[in-house]
């Protein structure tokens, strides 16, 4: 009795690891999606995972943090698929041998917001990067002025930070002065922007879906220059490829659009996605 015991302790602990490593556990039919606090903050997964479960079977369990960090769990094979904003650090992932195949899914736009009163006076700029320095050069004058960044390597600092590449400034002083760093979810910058009455470069989903505005206002919007694109990576260090292959087409199919498409906040539609 107790040989036999002793065999099945022995073969529950292979069994265990066994599934640990091949994924073969009762709950295997699910798939990580590494993805952005935007796309989070918007509801957009609340509305189209429960379509996803209904359309091909699959659970998806999102990890939302920013997209550089999204990516990183990417290549180390702790997600099982990708959906992220970044198009240029994402091909790159691509020829760096981390994924086997890139799409662009979806998109829409980033705005510059700040106070309705706009004391920098950025709403006439003909460029985001006139209305950014603007920002600082304003800031020097009056020490309320203060811009706000997510700081965190995420799609949106990412897009931010390019902007700043085309103006004088140098944007790495420490926290306290006009330019300070949240290192949080855009939703979480757009409220610590709002409580200090200053501006922020957010995404549109995360901004629509902001109830309580409290004297923001969108004060800098081109559609062609804060183009934002969303774009769905199949990874290579996944042990749920055929999970994921079935996700990924779906997602792209004409299907997967259209209940993209279909996607409201607040009455206005959240992304949009090329025919």
């Amino acid at each position: 009795m107790r040989l036999m015991k002793f065999f099945f302790a022995i073969t529950l602990i292979f069994w265990s690891l066994f599934c640990k490593v091949n994924n073969l556990c009762a709950e295997s039919n699910f798939i990580l999606l590494g993805s952005t606090t935007s796309t989070e903050n918007s509801g957009f997964y609340q509305y189209i995972l429960p379509i996803v479960k209904k359309e091909i079977g699959i659970e998806v369990r999102v990890v939302a943090v920013g997209t550089g960090k999204a990516m990183e769990l990417g290549k180390r094979g702790d997600v099982d698929i990708l959906l992220v904003h970044a198009k240029e650090e994402e091909e790159k992932f691509i020829r760096d041998g981390h994924g086997i195949v890139r799409k662009d899914l979806m998109f829409n736009e980033f705005f510059i917001v700040g106070p309705a009163e706009d004391p920098a006076n950025i709403k006439n700029e003909k460029t985001a990067h006139e209305a950014l320095e603007k920002i600082r050069q304003s800031a020097k004058g009056n020490k309320k002025i203060k811009f706000i960044s997510r700081g965190d390597n995420s799609g949106t600092h990412k897009k931010e930070l390019k902007i700043w590449k085309k103006t004088n400034a140098k944007i790495d002083e420490p926290s306290g002065k006009w330019y300070l760093k949240t290192g949080s979810s855009m939703g979480k910058t757009l409220i610590i922007t709002r409580e200090l009455n200053a501006y922020t470069l957010t995404d549109s989903a995360t901004w629509l879906s902001l109830k309580d505005k409290y004297g923001l206002k969108i004060l800098y919007k081109n559609k062609a220059e804060l183009f934002n694109q969303y774009g769905i990576i199949l990874l290579k260090r996944t042990a749920k490829k055929k999970l994921a292959r079935k996700f990924f087409d779906w997602a792209i199919s004409i299907e997967g659009k259209k209940v993209i498409e279909n996607f409201e906040i607040n009455e206005h539609q959240g992304f949009f996605v090329k025919k």
